[in-house]
């Protein structure tokens, strides 16, 4: 059974359609062992839009009943924007919305500033609660749950920010990003400039020699072997039909489910306290990003199949990375090719098995990816 290869102790959260989907999952949860078909919930959200916002919700710790808490409300703002909440609902709504709250200035000391790991560790911690968040730098306000919107504020060493929190519990919102901050966003900032290194290495001059490759080299010393050539093409568009919306979303929810899933096993692999598995928890965030799959989603609302939809706004991701005045965040480029590369591979039939390497080899590549 899919529940049983998935299972953890904190819970299984099912989402499904109407009709034979609904009943072949309550007939599945009766042949299950009791203490795993306890730990299951059942849940009516939508299954793209909840499918993302549950995975948010579960990459940053949430409870099970918290994370079926967010599937649940992942309509929420489309149902707003469109009108389909009457106006005494959104009132009433309004009206339990707790204070608005602003935090103090707050001057960053990060040498890199917030690249990938404070500002994942940041939206790690505002993920949890329920208020509205934005985070502002001179004025500017983004999502400060979404990790692409804060690479898109390019918040630098010696920039100022500060939270705007408005809910029933933008208070203890405040009192988080101030502890958070506090702590350099769980940075030890007395490590040396990442950012200077990366422009060290650009400066650097590689001289050819005749008959030879050339390149960076990863490892130092001298040996001699085969060489395999590591590389990885992003796959083209296919050309076919578009479906549907619910059809095209359900495709691309799916591929994003599977490299999580890949991802995840790699994290598992590895020690969660190593500096790898930040990177990989980073890319997590990056895959179940709101913004991104909001993007995603208007442009298959427009008519562009899932493939399509996907490329073009990794594209456009990509682009803000690599616009940014951090020259760190330029570089994190590179992982949202890697990443929106992975999806595009899921969604094209073309997933591919890790390298296998059978006897001692030089690895040659134009870039190695995470």
């Amino acid at each position: 059974c899919a529940v049983e290869e998935v299972f953890d102790p904190s819970g299984v959260l099912i989402l499904m359609d109407l009709g034979s989907a609904l009943l072949s999952t309550e007939m599945a949860l009766e042949f299950l062992p009791e203490e795993i078909a306890t730990k299951v919930a059942l849940c009516s959200a939508p299954v793209v839009e909840g499918a993302v916002a549950a995975s948010v919700a579960a990459v940053s710790g949430l409870s099970l009943e918290d994370v079926k808490k967010e599937a649940m409300g992942a309509l929420l703002g489309k149902q707003t924007h469109l009108g389909d909440i009457e106006p005494l609902q959104q009132q009433e709504m309004l009206s339990v919305s707790g204070k608005a709250l602003t935090s103090e200035l707050w001057q960053v000391q990060n040498p890199n500033g917030l690249h990938a790991r404070p500002s994942a560790a940041l939206v790690g911690e505002m993920a949890v609660f329920e208020s509205t968040i934005q985070l502002d730098k001179n004025g500017t306000l983004i999502n400060a749950k979404s990790l692409n919107a804060i690479a898109s504020l390019s918040v630098q060493l010696d920039d100022k920010i500060k939270v705007h929190a408005e809910g029933v519990d933008a208070q203890q919102v405040i009192d988080a990003f101030m502890a958070l901050a506090n702590k350099h966003f769980n940075e030890d900032i007395s490590q040396q400039n990442v950012e200077n290194v990366v422009v060290a290495e650009q400066d650097t001059v590689i001289k050819d020699v005749a008959g030879a490759l050339v390149g960076l080299s990863v490892c130092e010393g001298v040996v001699t072997g085969p060489v395999v050539h590591i590389e990885s093409k992003m796959p083209a568009v296919p050309e076919r039909d578009f479906t549907d919306f619910n059809n095209e979303s359900q495709l691309l929810s799916s591929a994003i489910a599977g490299v999580c899933g890949d991802i995840q096993a790699q994290i598992d692999a590895m020690s969660k306290a190593s500096a790898h598995a930040e990177i990989f928890n980073a890319h997590l965030l990056m895959l179940n990003d709101p913004e991104l799959a909001e993007s995603v989603n208007t442009l298959i609302e427009k008519g562009a199949i899932a493939e399509k939809a996907w490329l073009d706004s990794i594209t456009d991701l990509a682009n803000v990375y690599l616009s940014s005045d951090s020259a760190y965040l330029q570089e994190r480029e590179s992982d949202v090719w890697d990443i929106g590369r992975q999806v595009m591979a899921k969604l094209c039939g073309q997933d591919s098995s890790d390298l296998e390497i059978l006897k001692p080899s030089i690895l040659v590549a134009v870039d190695l990816s995470p």
